[in-house]
């Protein structure tokens, strides 16, 4: 994985919650829906169910991609050598964390700590590439 890639985890990770809410939601004005069904009239009913299974069913599938990147993530986590650099990683791009907060967890207490060691792990890591 790229740095870009992983600076993209924490919002995909917040944007996963947000479809999931989305989800629920829809789940929730199509159990709504159904309850009226006898006083609607049936052409437009059977639209808009197939209308809302198709959303729903579109939501999903984002979801599930969103989710593998996440596990990408993870999987390249468990091949970093290095346990401060998985740390580092860890809390900075799959917890979020500002550099400040990767530091003190990490036992520094200059936050220039985390982030010169994670830019040199990304220039290392892109010359592989």
């Amino acid at each position: 994985m790229t740095e870009r890639e992983w600076r993209e985890l924490p919002h995909l990770q917040r944007e996963v919650k947000l479809l999931q809410g989305q989800l629920e939601r829809l789940r929730r004005a199509q159990e709504r829906w159904t309850m009226r069904r006898p006083c609607e009239g049936e052409m437009a009913q059977e639209e808009i169910g197939t209308e809302m299974r198709e959303l729903e069913r579109r939501l999903q599938a984002t979801v599930r991609e969103y989710l593998m990147r996440v596990e990408e993530g993870y999987a390249f986590l468990g091949e970093v050598e290095d346990s401060q650099m998985r740390q580092i990683l860890n809390l900075r791009y799959l917890e979020g964390m500002s550099w400040q907060r990767v530091a003190f967890a990490i036992g520094e207490y200059d936050e220039q700590y985390p982030r010169k060691k994670c830019r040199r792990f990304w220039v290392k890591e892109e010359g592989r590439i």
